[in-house]
């Protein structure tokens, strides 16, 4: 079979699934800042505007606000549809730089990018000006692809630290500008991380079961972009306080970008069951989460319970809903669960990424 049609194979199956994944489980941001990117995009279409809660995700909302139909009711469907579109065009992009169908493969199905299928993400989006980048890099401000990155997400700003170039001064400043100027850059997740082991298990996770093939099989193409892309890897690691999936996407894709494999080294059957072992591990996760819709477990269990409940960082799914509870608080939402027939399941965002992690949900003494 020739690449071109494996490529597409790959590309229609992510395009197969994201839309299953909205099907089955219409409206359900899984993440409560899903909810916070689908609120600001709704007051875009409404009041033009673009609200200072959003996070330095500016450019982000602009291209879903026109992206996005203005009278449409379900408005967080269509930002997974079209963020599964910006997702399939990573995919392409990927295949443009490395030129290797298989390389393409693993990375595709990597645990961290099976389980961003179906999820409104801005890091997918980030992604794609940060390798529109490294497929420009050798032309003059090919730079201001990260700057692009960095008015999505922030934290792509580090990627500057592959620009070697005179030109890369004028995108620096902007972005350093973009920093001095918001006060969320001083409320952000900077600073040291406590359990820089967990940010590790995240890391590895990433990959699925495909750091064995780096080991055996990969070979470093540049010595100095593998250095820089191991300092970014530690510098997440250790000055992020909650390091999390997403924080590790981008520099997962890079390192498929920066090996090379000798696949001639191992078996093809034994190459295809390590791309089977992740893809099952992928679809399953994704499939459980599909199952169980976290924005819908917490407001059907708040519309059936006392309404003077404290749901605290939960409260955006009930918001979300229209659901309002009331002061003074009588309860809290807790996992600490006496009462073993009055629960709920339901995923905590906090700690539930590259694994389906269900936790039992009740009530408890408020304070």
């Amino acid at each position: 079979m020739k690449e071109n049609h494996i490529l597409f194979l790959i590309l229609i199956f992510f395009f197969i699934f994201n839309t299953l994944t909205i099907v089955k489980n219409p409206d359900c941001p899984f993440h409560v800042d899903y909810i916070q990117y689908t609120n600001s995009i709704q007051q875009f279409h409404e009041k033009g505007i673009i609200d200072d809660n959003v996070n330095g995700k500016h450019i982000y909302v602009y291209l879903m606000g026109i992206l996005t139909p203005s009278r449409d009711i379900n408005l967080y469907n269509n930002i997974v549809f079209i963020t599964g579109l910006f997702q399939i065009f990573l995919i392409y992009l990927f295949y443009r730089y490395t030129k290797s169908i298989m390389k393409t493969l693993l990375m595709t199905t990597t645990l961290t990018f099976l389980t961003f299928i179906g999820h409104a993400e801005t890091v997918i989006l980030s992604s794609i000006f940060l390798l529109l980048y490294f497929l420009n890099r050798n032309k003059p401000y090919s730079e201001f692809f990260i700057t692009l990155a960095s008015f999505i997400r922030l934290d792509s700003a580090i990627f500057y630290l592959f620009a070697r170039k005179k030109t890369a001064i004028i995108p620096i400043l902007i972005t350093l500008l973009q920093f001095l100027n918001r006060t969320f850059f001083v409320k952000s997740d900077f600073g040291i991380n406590t359990v820089p082991f967990n940010a590790i298990i995240v890391f590895i996770l990433s990959y699925g079961v495909y750091l064995i093939l780096f080991t055996y099989l990969g070979k470093i193409k540049n010595k100095l972009d593998f250095i820089t892309l191991l300092s970014i890897v530690l510098f997440l690691i250790i000055f992020l306080k909650t390091p999390s999936q997403k924080i590790f996407f981008f520099p997962v894709i890079l390192s498929f970008m920066f090996f090379d494999f000798d696949f001639k080294k191992i078996k093809k059957w034994l190459l295809w069951i390590f791309i089977l072992i992740n893809v099952i591990a992928g679809l399953v996760i994704q499939m459980n989460r599909v199952d169980q819709c976290t924005a819908n477990s917490f407001s059907d269990f708040a519309k059936e319970n006392d309404l003077n409940t404290y749901y605290g960082i939960f409260q955006p799914y009930l918001d979300y809903r229209g659901i309002t509870t009331q002061e003074p608080y009588k309860y809290e939402i807790t996992q600490n669960c006496q009462n073993e027939s009055n629960y709920f399941i339901a995923e905590d965002w906090r700690y539930s990424q590259l694994w389906y992690n269900p936790y039992k949900f009740c009530l408890g003494e408020y304070g």
